[in-house]
């Protein structure tokens, strides 16, 4: 799923979700995570080496399963910003080659900064870096009016189906929802 795809996932979600309980969130590593997709397909063994470990998603998320839910919900997380609000300060533990400066993952804005004693290089982008960060940065600024936009589209759906006598648990027949309910295991 793109970045954009999830975000708007977390902040529809967690908005449906809020008064049951349920928490919903994304978490975003700053740098590059040493994954065998970044070894394979992104940078080999240099940007393995300029990479942190999973490790440090693992307890971003720990810290963040273990707010309280109705609280903490519909939030754009960075690890370490997660990890320092948290109390942790010592991130060396997590990189990979602690002679390599850290890359920038590519979907953080240029402008967050990190926190104290973290320092990150940019991501080479190549010739299409510019247009690619505009882009995303683009579509930060619109995620919050797409969302109303597809809130209110939601709302005249459910408007629609009320009106036909129906309920919002009678999805289209595209939706994964409604194939559930054919299939018996609603």
């Amino acid at each position: 799923m793109a970045k954009f795809g999830m975000s708007m996932c977390v902040l529809g979600l967690s908005g449906e979700l809020k008064s049951a309980g349920v928490a919903v969130n994304a978490l975003w590593p700053r740098t590059t995570i040493a994954t065998a997709a970044v070894g394979n397909l992104l940078g080999g063994d240099a940007m393995m080496r300029a990479s942190r470990t999973p490790e440090i998603m693992g307890d971003a998320a720990y810290v963040i399963f273990t707010k309280p839910s109705r609280e903490f919900t519909g939030q754009f997380c960075i690890d370490d910003k997660v990890l320092y609000a948290g109390g942790v300060r010592d991130f060396e533990r997590y990189r990979v080659d602690r002679s390599v400066p850290l890359m920038s993952d590519f979907f953080v804005p240029d402008d967050d900064v990190p926190p104290p004693g973290v320092t990150v290089q940019a991501l080479a982008l190549g010739w299409r870096g510019a247009e690619v960060r505009a882009r995303n940065r683009q579509a930060r600024r619109t995620a919050a009016g797409e969302t109303c936009a597809l809130a209110e589209m939601d709302r005249g759906w459910l408007r629609l189906l009320t009106a036909a006598g129906g309920s919002r648990h009678h999805l289209p027949a595209r939706s994964c929802h409604s194939r559930r309910h054919r299939r018996g295991r609603a």
